[in-house]
């Protein structure tokens, strides 16, 4: 049987300051509100769902944070944007084995990957 990601949900602390990252900082597509979650609708068919709890802390623990990664068809150009808009970058775009990539983090310390196959 083959199994494909359908949901990638990551706990927050202050859901309007993760809402105005993903949506006007990364420039994700808000799909659904509801009380205390946010999707965020992909157009490969994942959805990332950003949930409140008011008892996480206002930072993921460094080794505790998932790491999401999102497919981008310019890594650079896509660096160059976020970054614009306020995004905390860790790494500038290098070229990696999984293809160019940069990572930043989110306003509750998850790491996020976006990288570009190289062909």
């Amino acid at each position: 049987m083959q199994t494909h990601l359908n949901v990638v949900v990551l706990i927050t602390s202050d859901l309007a300051a993760s809402q105005h990252f993903y949506q006007h900082t990364l420039g994700l597509d808000v799909a659904e509100i509801n009380p205390g979650a946010i999707v965020f609708g992909q157009a490969g068919g994942a959805e990332l769902v950003v949930m409140q709890d008011p008892h996480a802390s206002s930072a993921a623990k460094p080794g505790a944070s998932v790491n999401a990664w999102f497919l981008v068809p310019d890594t650079d150009a896509y660096h160059a944007q976020v970054k614009a808009a306020g995004a905390q970058a860790i790494t500038d775009p290098t070229d990696g084995p999984f293809g160019r990539m940069f990572v930043v983090t989110s306003p509750d310390g998850h790491t996020l990957t976006f990288h570009q196959h190289l062909l």
